[in-house]
């Protein structure tokens, strides 16, 4: 589901991408190799993932701009000085809401791709439009199902074991939000 949004993101100068929930590394390092001239800033309240994403940024040569920092907080958020066009890819379960703020994203044009974690009772996905669409295009991406068929490296495999290798393990469908800040055009004079 993400891949053309990625994609559509890679093709901007991206000078910081801030990744909220990190993990091991993919998404950070991934872009970091992406985005050659681009400073990671990778967040994750698990030291084992940090410690994975450290070593992967290593592996692949990208340690030097790829920083990572335990839990991320708003006043980490704020405390960030960033060029001006700033790309965030938050999956921190659940704690959108506390840390999305257009008071902590205080960089001048922000892009973000951001998991939705539907908890009971918060309205996250319309919380995160009501804060952000005035200022921003946003698209919403719902999980679709797999299909094996389109990948040639599987075509070995029994129908069941395919469909296990492309299972990311969910208990339920997700949404991404993919949120591209409007870009402001000089006052005519």
């Amino acid at each position: 589901e993400l891949h053309d949004a990625i994609e559509h993101c890679l093709r901007n100068d991206y000078a910081q991408v801030i990744n909220i929930g990190c993990g091991e590394g993919y998404y950070a390092v991934g872009i970091a190799i992406r985005l050659p001239n681009a400073e990671v800033h990778a967040f994750d309240c698990n030291p084992r993932a940090l410690e994975q994403c450290r070593e992967m940024a290593r592996i692949n040569g990208a340690s030097e701009r790829v920083r990572t920092y335990g839990a991320c907080t708003p006043e980490l958020l704020r405390c960030l000085r960033c060029g001006p066009k700033v790309l965030v890819l938050s999956d921190c379960e659940g704690a959108e809401l506390t840390l999305l703020k257009p008071e902590h994203l205080t960089f001048p044009l922000v892009d973000m791709v951001i998991e939705s974690h539907e908890i009971e009772g918060l309205q996250t996905w319309k919380t995160l439009v009501e804060r952000f669409g005035g200022t921003h295009d946003w698209t919403c991406l719902h999980t679709q199902p797999r299909q094996p068929d389109a990948y040639a490296s599987l075509a070995g495999m029994t129908r069941g074991r395919q469909l296990i290798a492309l299972s990311e393990g969910r208990a339920t469908e997700m949404d991404w939000l993919v949120f591209r800040a409007r870009v402001r055009q000089p006052a005519r004079r």
